[in-house]
């Protein structure tokens, strides 16, 4: 059986554009993030987070690392 040792958001802001149009990027990880939290409420966590910074959301995703032994 898997134990999950470690759980950690990261959210993906949008700072600009470089000089090919593409957009440039800033991450922010949220670490401690309990492994038994539901995805659902992960986003709703992201969500309310997103709306208090000056940078616009472009991704957010969760990261999970399990012991194996």
């Amino acid at each position: 059986m898997n134990i999950s040792q470690q759980s950690r958001v990261t959210m993906t802001f949008i700072t600009g554009m470089n000089e090919n149009g593409q957009n440039t990027t800033r991450t922010k990880t949220l670490n401690n993030v309990k492994g038994t939290a539901a995805d659902e409420q992960l986003v709703e966590l992201v969500t309310a987070l997103a709306v208090l910074q000056e940078l616009p959301l472009a991704d957010a995703a969760r990261n999970n690392s399990y012991s194996l032994m």
